[in-house]
């Protein structure tokens, strides 16, 4: 899971120590925020809600904030040479505002090669990743960041997050959540594929998420098995 620090440049950090209740609740309106601990290498301290933050280290130990991971993959790969002159960065992650934050990537190593569709699956294919690979500098290296995303709530709920501007929850990933609903509803999946209407170009107008679907349903009952593991955990943690 990845953090968000806000959108807006040259935002001063909050100060340190723990915020009031009606500043706390803005501020993480404010922030795109998926209960990241707070580090020395971010910029930005990110306040959490205890269940969020519970829920979070009980679920992924080590999370990080996108800016402390850019600048670990840096300073890592500049021990090996990688320099943003040599190094072409491909981003494989769904297209959801809230991962924007990886767009700090781009200030280490410049613009970057888009691969990702819906959830973070790299639908460009072999196609794409070949463009990529063709388009690295001349004895250069390639790097590849491929991440999925997964929202949690200030109750330390998995699968949403209160966007900016919104007062209800939302999933957070939509589309694995979807085709997660859906594949629990035992939908047939070819089925819905076979009864999708191409539009007058004759191209299927949701093959992503078509696609989720059918990976999703494949392995329902591991994602269930590891479902019940973490609410579970979760349960745990508040004890």
């Amino acid at each position: 899971p990845l953090s968000h620090t806000p959108r807006e440049q040259g935002v001063a950090p909050p100060p340190a120590g723990p915020l009031p209740e009606e500043k706390r609740t803005k501020r993480i309106r404010q922030t795109k925020t998926m209960g990241c601990q707070t580090s020395k290498e971010n910029p930005f301290r990110t306040e959490t809600y205890d269940a969020e933050q519970k829920t979070l280290n009980a679920v992924y130990p080590g999370a990080m904030t996108t800016h402390a991971f850019s600048d670990y993959v840096k300073k890592t790969l500049g021990k090996h040479g990688f320099t943003k002159e040599s190094c072409l960065c491909a981003v494989s992650s769904c297209p959801d505002e809230l991962n924007r934050g990886l767009d700090s990537m781009e200030d280490a190593w410049g613009e970057s090669f888009n691969l990702g569709g819906l959830a973070g699956m790299p639908f460009t294919g072999k196609t794409g990743f070949g463009a990529f690979s063709h388009h690295v500098p001349d004895g250069g290296q390639l790097l590849v960041v491929f991440a999925p995303h997964v929202g949690i709530t200030k109750d330390g709920e998995l699968g949403k997050i209160q966007r900016v501007g919104m007062a209800k929850n939302t999933t957070s990933c939509g589309s694995c959540m979807a085709a997660y609903g859906a594949a629990c509803k035992k939908k047939e999946v070819c089925q819905e594929i076979k009864e999708k209407k191409a539009d007058d170009e004759g191209i299927v107008g949701d093959v992503q998420q078509e696609k989720m679907l059918a990976v999703v349903s494949a392995r329902i009952d591991e994602i269930n098995a590891v479902r019940v593991s973490h609410i579970h955990t979760i349960l745990h943690t508040r004890a």
